[in-house]
Order: C-alpha cells, then sequence, then structure tokens
C-alpha cells in the first residue's frame, strides 16, 4: 500500500515506542529462540486435543522433559501467535500517527501542557496503558483524579478520562475532572470518546482536542510487517493488492482477516471484506431530477471529501441539511445515497426509534447514544428521520406539553454538541417542517432547509430503465414516462414489483404494458385530465404573470396536480398579500375561462387553494395589521372569526374580487391556456426547456406593474413551494 508522507513519519516513532513496549516486564520475548508462540515450541509444549481432562492434569505436575518424551506429535495452533497482540499494536499505531514524532509527545510533560484526545470506540484504558509503557522515552509517574503524586511536575502526567454523562451526577463529576485538570500543577492529558458532551462552558478553557488517527493504509502495512514478517516479494504482492483499498478499515475487520496464516492471505481476506463492506444501494451517480436537493447533496458530499484530503477547512465545509417534501418523494433514498458516495459511515436514527426505547429518560439517552455513535465513527453522515416529530414549544397543544419541550431541549443540546465536530454532517428528513420547533431549524443546527419534489422526467426515465429487464424503446419509454409522471419514487418503486409479480404470475417476462397498468393508463379519466390541466396551468400562468417567481414544474399527479414555485421575496404590501389570493384562485379561474364553471377540486382538505386563500384572507384583518380589525394581532382562528358574518362577508368578498382579477388576466391569455394545458394533458408533466416554451410566451404579455411590485434588492427566492392546485378527492 502506498504511504502518504504523513504516515511515513511516524514509523520511527512506533519503531522506538514497540521496542519499549516489548522490553517491559511481562512482556513476550524478543528473540526467536525465546518465544513460546513458534512452530517449534508449540509442538513442544501444545496438548493432545483428545487428552482427558485427568491425564491433562497429570501432565500438568510432571516435567517438560518428560511432557517432550510421552508424545512427539502434536498439533499446532492455526499461525504462530505475535509477541504483541495485534489489537494493541494497532492501537499503539494510531497513537503514533496522531503525534508523528517523540518531540510531540514529550511537549504534553512541559509546564502547564494540557493535552485532550478524543479516542471515539477505543479502549481509554488499554490508551493510558500504551501511555505508560511505551510512548514516553523518559521516566513518568502517572496520576489521576483519585491518586495525585508527588514530585517534580516535569516527570508527573495527570491523566483524566471523560465518559458520556448518563445521570446529572456524571455531569458533576465531569466539571470536577476538567476544575482538577485546569486547577493541577502537573501537565494534564484528557481522554474521552467524544468532547461533543462537554458543557460549552467548560469546552471553552479547553485546547482544541486531538483525535485519534484512523486506522489508514499505512497503520494496515506497519501492522502486516509486525504480524507476519512477510519477505520482500510477499510485502510487494501484500501492497499491489491494497493498493486501491479506500474504505473506511475498522479492528473488527482487521481482526478477521488477522485470523489467516500469512501476509498474502490476510490481504486477501481484509481486500474481501472492505469488497463486502461497500454498502449496496444508491450512491449519487443514481440521483438525477431531484432539482435542488441533489445540488446540494453533491456540494455536501464533496466539501466533505475536500476536507477529508486536506484541500478545505472543516469552517467552510456546509455541514446540515433538512430535507423535506411530501411522502416518497426519496428524502431518506437520497440521504442513503449521500453516505453511500462519500464512503463513509452512515448512522441513522429517528424520533420513532428513540421513542420506542422507554420513558422519556430511555428516549433521550437513545437520542444521545446516536448522536455519540455518530461522533465517534467520524467521518460520517448522521441521518435524522421524522424530524417533524420532535414537535413544536409555540404549538397551543398543552397535552404532554412538558415532555415535548424536554424532548426538543434534549434534541437542541445534541445538535449543539456537533458544531465543532469535524467530519460529521447531519442530514434531516421530514414531511412538514413547518410543524418543528424553531429553534431547531435555525443556521447552526439545520443551515439548509430544501425540499424534495416529486422525480422530474429525467429521474423517471432513469428509474424505469433501471426497473426493466431490457432496456425499452424510446417510445415505449417516453409513454411509460408521461404514466409514471406526477408519482413518487415510492410509488413508482411499487408499481415494479407489482409488475414483477403479475409478469411472474403469467410465467413470463416483464413487460411495458404490465407497467402500464399498474399506473392506470387503462383507467385513466380524458375529460377528468384536462380539467386538471388547465387549473395548474392557470397557476402557472397567473403566478408569472404577476413577477411572483419563477415557475419550476407542472404536473399532473395521482391525486390530482400541482404547480411548483420558487417565490419572490415581496415588501409584504397589501397588494403583495392580494397577489397571493389571486395566484391561489386561479386554477379555479381556470377552470370558469375554458369550461364556463369551476368544480369543487379547488377545496377540500385544509391545504386546497381554497383553504389557503380563505386562510391568507382572514389573515389579512386579524394577524398582519392590513384590514378591518387595523393596528391589531388576534390569536383567533380564521374559522372562529368567520363565525361572525360580518367578517365573512368582507374575506368572502376579498376572495371574489380575487378570483375575478385571475379571471380577467386568464381571458387575456386563453388561447396561452388552452395549449399550454394541452401540452400538460398530453406530457402529464412540464418542466425545463418543455415549460420555459410557454412561460416565455407568458413573459411577452404581462402588465400591470403595479401589482409586481419587489424589494429594491432584488427578487431573492424563497425555497420552492407546491401549491396544492387540483385535488381528485373530490369528483368533479
Amino acid at each position: 500500500m502506498t504511504q502518504t508522507n504523513t504516515e511515513a513519519t511516524w514509523r520511527p516513532l512506533a519503531a522506538q515506542a514497540l521496542e519499549r513496549l516489548r522490553s517491559q516486564p511481562g512482556r513476550a520475548r524478543k528473540t526467536e529462540e525465546d518465544d513460546p508462540f513458534t512452530e517449534e515450541a508449540l509442538l513442544r509444549d501444545e496438548e493432545p486435543l483428545r487428552e482427558s481432562k485427568a491425564k491433562r492434569r497429570v501432565i500438568a505436575k510432571t516435567s517438560q522433559t518428560d511432557q517432550s518424551d510421552k508424545s512427539k506429535k502434536r498439533i499446532p495452533k492455526p499461525r504462530p501467535h505475535p509477541r504483541t497482540q495485534p489489537r494493541d499494536l494497532t492501537l499503539l499505531f494510531r497513537l503514533c500517527g496522531t503525534f508523528e514524532t517523540q518531540s510531540n509527545i514529550n511537549k504534553m510533560l512541559n509546564p502547564g501542557a494540557l493535552t485532550l484526545i478524543e479516542v471515539g470506540d477505543a479502549s481509554v484504558n488499554a490508551i493510558l496503558e500504551l501511555f505508560e509503557t511505551a510512548l514516553f522515552d523518559k521516566e513518568v509517574t502517572f496520576g489521576s483524579d483519585t491518586y495525585l503524586p508527588k514530585g517534580a511536575p516535569g516527570s508527573t502526567l495527570l491523566a483524566l478520562t471523560l465518559m458520556e454523562p448518563e445521570y446529572r451526577r456524571d455531569t458533576r463529576d465531569q466539571r470536577s475532572k476538567i476544575m482538577a485538570a485546569l486547577e493541577s500543577p502537573h501537565p494534564v492529558l484528557l481522554l474521552a470518546p467524544s468532547f461533543g458532551h462537554v458543557p460549552r462552558d467548560m469546552l471553552n478553557c479547553l485546547p482544541t482536542p486531538q483525535r485519534l488517527s484512523p486506522i489508514s493504509s499505512g497503520i494496515v502495512s506497519a501492522l502486516t510487517d509486525e504480524v507476519y514478517s512477510p519477505s520482500n516479494s510477499e510485502a510487494r504482492k501484500v501492497q499491489e493488492m491494497l493498493s486501491d483499498l479506500t474504505s473506511d478499515l475498522s479492528w473488527p475487520r482487521l481482526a478477521a482477516a488477522l485470523r489467516e496464516r500469512d501476509a498474502v492471505s490476510f490481504a486477501a481476506r481484509l481486500l474481501s471484506l472492505a469488497t463486502q463492506n461497500t454498502r449496496e444501494g444508491p450512491t449519487l451517480a443514481d440521483i438525477v431530477g431531484y432539482g435542488p436537493a441533489e445540488e446540494v447533496a453533491r456540494q455536501m458530499v464533496s466539501d466533505l471529501e475536500d476536507w477529508r484530503d486536506g484541500h478545505l477547512a472543516w469552517s467552510e465545509v456546509q455541514r446540515s441539511v433538512l430535507f423535506h417534501g411530501a411522502p416518497g418523494t426519496g428524502k431518506s433514498f437520497l440521504a442513503s445515497a449521500m453516505g453511500n458516495s462519500a464512503g463513509v459511515t452512515l448512522v441513522r436514527g429517528s424520533f420513532a426509534q428513540w421513542q420506542a426505547a422507554g420513558h422519556l429518560g430511555d428516549m433521550l439517552k437513545a437520542m444521545r447514544d446516536t448522536f455519540q455513535e455518530a461522533a465517534q465513527a467520524r467521518p460520517s453522515i448522521l441521518v435524522i428521520d421524522e424530524v417533524d416529530a420532535l414537535g413544536d414549544r409555540a404549538s397551543l397543544e398543552k397535552h404532554n406539553a412538558n415532555y415535548t419541550h424536554q424532548v426538543i431541549n434534549g434534541f437542541l443540546e445534541s445538535m449543539d454538541g456537533l458544531k465543532d465536530l469535524a467530519g460529521l454532517i447531519v442530514v434531516g428528513t421530514c414531511n412538514f417542517p413547518d410543524r418543528i420547533d424553531a429553534a431547531a431549524l435555525r443556521p447552526g443546527r439545520f443551515d439548509m432547509k430544501v425540499e424534495v419534489p416529486l422525480p422530474g422526467r429525467m429521474a423517471l426515465r432513469r428509474m424505469l430503465r433501471d426497473g426493466l429487464p431490457e432496456e425499452p424503446g424510446e417510445a415505449d419509454l417516453e409513454h411509460l414516462v408521461s404514466a409514471a409522471a406526477g408519482r413518487s419514487a415510492a410509488e413508482i418503486d411499487g408499481a415494479l414489483r407489482a409488475a414483477r409479480t403479475r409478469a411472474r404470475s403469467k410465467a413470463r417476462a416483464l413487460q411495458v404494458s404490465d407497467l402500464l397498468t399498474e399506473f392506470g393508463a387503462e383507467a385513466r379519466n380524458p375529460a377528468l385530465e384536462y380539467r386538471v390541466a388547465i387549473h395548474e396551468c392557470g397557476h402557472a400562468i397567473v403566478h408569472q404573470f404577476l413577477g411572483m417567481g419563477r415557475v419550476n414544474r407542472v404536473a399532473l399527479t395521482t391525486t390530482g396536480g400541482g404547480t411548483w414555485v420558487s417565490s419572490t421575496r415581496t415588501e409584504g404590501l397589501i397588494t403583495d398579500c392580494e397577489n397571493q389570493l389571486i395566484h391561489l384562485l386561479a386554477g379555479r379561474a381556470a377552470e370558469r375561462v375554458v369550461f364556463g364553471a369551476p368544480t369543487a377540486g379547488s377545496g377540500g382538505s385544509e391545504t386546497s387553494d381554497l383553504a389557503q386563500a380563505t386562510r391568507k384572507a382572514a389573515e389579512i384583518d386579524t394577524k398582519l395589521g392590513l384590514g378591518a380589525e387595523g393596528l391589531a394581532w388576534t390569536d383567533l382562528d380564521h374559522s372562529l372569526y368567520l363565525h361572525d358574518p360580518e367578517n365573512a362577508a368582507r374575506v368572502r368578498d376579498r376572495l371574489e374580487a380575487a378570483e375575478a382579477r385571475a379571471i380577467s388576466v386568464l381571458g387575456e391569455h386563453e388561447a396561452l391556456l388552452k395549449g399550454m394545458g394541452r401540452a400538460l394533458f398530453k406530457a402529464r408533466m412540464l418542466e425545463g426547456e418543455a415549460l420555459e416554451s410557454w412561460i416565455r410566451k407568458i413573459e411577452t404579455g404581462k402588465g400591470d406593474k403595479g401589482a409586481r411590485r419587489r424589494l429594491d434588492s432584488g427578487p431573492a427566492l424563497m425555497p420552492d413551494v407546491p401549491t396544492s392546485g387540483y385535488t381528485s378527492g373530490t369528483d368533479p
């Protein structure tokens, strides 16, 4: 394996430390003649496998000469044991890789020196033993929190360990140890699996922790030399076999490979284990059509790789993101692809998983354990699913409020503990970001909030092409893409499984017709779908005409339709609020323009066009200070506000005026509306150039500049928001 310059610098230190370790009393002998684990010694001393227990006791009392006379034939162990246990060797080499030179280790003994080492899942006791026996080239007296030795400060080192606190008293003990370190006249060594759980006020008083060097290719090379003593030809072969080994190495994998008898077999086994460990699943190469979410994921992985290669400071890395969107859009799929592409450990947790641990204390401990696991596995990606289950302290719901507050506080504390941990990226996923406590969404916890939309045409092509046993023809593929438009990644996956089952039941290969049946192509209602297409195109045309932002996608979905837009940040004037009402009612207005009458498709659920418009119209009076209530804010739900006939009449007038304005705009663009509606009806999804060709026609005819007022600072686009659009839950 090719070693970097950094790895090469610690080998002299490792050789010296290993010599000191093996010279300790009770350690294995240094010469082959004295080594009890040579094959000759094993043949001489090993007990026969079929000896009875009674005979073994007798043999144990006899002399070695008598035993050798009784039997010359013995069964050897699988391979000679190393003089020093491989686990100790590996840990010793990791420590040498952390400090690199003897002078750096000796600096720990300087007066006033305070050294922090983050050891992850390595044994703290084993590390302390290696410091005591191998790493210092001078006599050092070690003290602890219970034993403070007397002597010259230069020859004494106070070694303390900090474990993650489970109870409040543990936190007090932790503070006591840190205060003992700060107050001690001796140099101090602080060891901890992670310093992320140390209280912030205490951590600010400590120097930056060093992180125990990971198991690298150089460490594997040194371990091979010490354990197997390969010949030159074997060493070259091992180096060639493992030269491309880039997977994260762990002790369990090394331990399994070290069971082999020789260096070449060890390398082959390790390579096999590394290959088996390669995660099966998506990578970002498999991701296409996810829009801004895809771009963010690729950039974060690229930054993580640049940081790992030393090309980028951790302070410049984007460290957290919240992916949100409708169920089944592939948020967790995208998070998994990030971990697989980066080649780092992926740690997953969810509020459902944590809550299953038990009562509040158990739940908080399970949460902390997940965060701790991610911290110890760095470089790593921590994926937190169902973040919207966290709750919101601003909610009016009082049931279990105390429980919710403590869970939120525990989550915020855990997130804050990750801020300064280099090599750890946090990815959250949820369906409803508006239900999450505002403190959890602020930068520093979740730096970015990005919507994961339904798959676009490119993503659908990729999914369908990969899901079919043979490459379909272009015409068939386009037909499938049109039939699948508006479906989530989970729905596409489910349709593929169902289609395969259908084909197996008929003892034949999967056909395009099987998928079309699952997509409901045979049961389509052309009249309904054309109406939905007109409805959605009405939203898009009015949004663009009023200069409210960018239209990104218009699609027919399994539940109706949707229009995805990026909205321009406005001044919050009454005209801006009215424009929102016009846009929300534009779908209903488009139905009036083309068909002469609307349907129930604009109403229904609390997320429907009519529900959103009604809430907004009432908020103009109750919460925004722009309506009948004047300079007043009320915490009254809009449905209660509308119980007053006068209030209801005023809100209704406001909505009717907005619909009339939308009808006027769309009436001027009726030919464009019908043409765009026919195109959407045929393709089922318009995005990219197919959408832009229609949008450009809208721009040439837009007017009413007063209705398109913007901030002087320019258009600041808000995240993509899907307009509810037409709801097919209520038949027209």
